[in-house]
């Protein structure tokens, strides 16, 4: 006999801020050419408020002496990353001015930024990407779900770390918190829960009769209802992962017996290797209490995804094939398309020299003779961290950005003040190679 307990299936779509598609994003900003003069600026800053309310605070009644100096004064702002990247964007301008060419174009530049800022940025985001270029006619700003961390650069190419630490930092998960009456699929994305699928049950069989017999049919229905109940939850899972064209990087569920076994055995076979495992979520959690619930479970699994960036370096450079390691190799064979993986420390930097018209990459001082024999006009003073991931981007590469830091927990040592924080195993294996290194698609001999 067929077995359908499954009453309903309701999704639901989570309303919020529009933030671009960061992957693409990325990829289009790495495929800018570098610029002439230098003078691409990129801007990345906490736009989140400082209080229940955006805007600014109503300004304090001053004092009868205050007065003449409050004049203007309209209030405290409730956006300090902003008010803090203005200040800096205003230093940057002065130190190219009064006037020139630099000046005027840096000038411009910050003027559109507030433009924006103040007329098209979304209240409820929480950070801005953004890289200006008025003398190419570029301008690109992105609202992000995330506070970045606040950086202000100006070189010959954007400095795309912050993006990538938006987009990488805050893996998309999903979560089944499933019983025999109903179950929810939570689709989490960085800060908060993006889409609910809601797999509701009949109830099927109920209990009426007693006596042996009665009780063994009860109980083979019983085991029916939680396959064939499983069996429609774990296909809303697989469409979700199988035919989204962004699909969750994991899959966790809840550790509910009979249903998170059923539940597993009806996975495809695709999305079975992106279960991280089970957790007891208790009943109806808010997401809110699932992804704090589940956080430790999604940090140790990017870290060990970062461990094994770094030993897969290690090894292939070891093993002399397809592994490369120190900036100047590596900048090599990212000019050449060679990488399939860039991994880098987060911390790591490096003051170099690039010719954009070979392309060619040195690390330290412009030297004074050009090393391929061309001109030393064409040499310009870069970050070769920022060159090492745009050149990645474009080529199909992806990029690790290794976390240097361990993560302090309450139940361990709190650093002294003045100390270092503990460093990663991961990053410390890295720095042993020079803080950069890639995994390559293939040698040239």
């Amino acid at each position: 006999m067929a077995t359908d307990p499954v009453r309903s299936i309701r999704a639901t779509e989570q309303e919020s801020p529009v933030v671009p598609d960061l992957k693409a994003a990325l990829g289009r900003l790495a495929a800018l050419p570098p610029s002439p003069s230098g003078h691409v600026l990129t801007v990345s800053f906490d736009w989140s408020i400082d209080g229940s309310e955006p805007g600014r605070l109503p300004a304090p009644a001053p004092k009868r002496s205050q007065e003449r100096a409050m004049r203007g004064e309209t209030g405290a702002p409730r956006r300090p990353g902003w008010q803090q990247m203005q200040r800096e964007l205003h230093a940057l301008v002065e130190s190219h001015g009064p006037r020139g060419e630099t000046y005027d174009a840096l000038a411009a530049d910050l003027a559109r930024i507030t433009a924006f800022v103040d007329n098209d940025l979304d209240l409820s985001v929480n950070g801005v990407f953004i890289v200006a270029d008025g003398q190419q006619g570029v301008f690109e700003a992105i609202p992000l779900d995330v506070a970045p961390t606040p950086s202000l650069i100006l070189e010959s190419v954007p400095a795309l770390r912050p993006l990538v630490h938006a987009s990488e930092d805050y893996p998309t998960f999903a979560v089944v918190n499933a019983n025999q009456q109903e179950a929810n699929v939570w689709v989490i994305e960085r800060l908060g829960w993006s889409e609910n699928i809601r797999v509701a049950s009949d109830g099927y069989p109920r209990h009426q009769a007693t006596g042996g017999l009665n009780a063994q049919r009860y109980q083979n229905r019983a085991n029916e209802r939680v396959e064939a109940f499983a069996r429609v939850v774990a296909e809303q899972v697989n469409r979700l992962f199988l035919e989204s064209s962004t699909p969750p990087d994991y899959l966790i569920l809840s550790d509910d017996e009979p249903m998170s076994t059923a539940i597993a055995q009806h996975l495809h076979k695709d999305v079975t290797p992106k279960v991280l495992g089970r957790i007891e979520l208790g009943k109806d959690p808010l997401p809110t209490e699932i992804a704090a619930t589940v956080a430790p479970m999604i940090e140790a699994a990017e870290r060990q995804e970062e461990t094994d960036a770094v030993q897969k370096v290690s090894d292939n450079v070891g093993a002399q094939t397809l592994g490369i390691a120190g900036a100047v190799d590596t900048l090599r064979a990212l000019a050449n398309g060679q990488v399939q993986m860039l991994v880098m420390n987060d911390d790591f930097t490096a003051t170099g020299w690039a010719d954009y018209t070979l392309p060619l990459f040195g690390l330290g001082d412009i030297p004074a003779e050009h090393p391929a024999g061309g001109d030393v006009a064409n040499l310009r003073v870069t970050k070769l961290e920022d060159e090492a991931v745009r050149l990645a981007l474009p080529n199909g590469g992806t990029v690790e950005l290794i976390q240097t830091t361990e993560p302090l927990h309450a139940d361990t040592e709190t650093p002294r003040a003045g100390g270092e924080a503990p460093r990663a195993a991961a990053a410390t294996t890295l720095d042993g190679l020079g803080g950069i290194g890639a995994v390559l698609r293939y040698d040239i001999a």
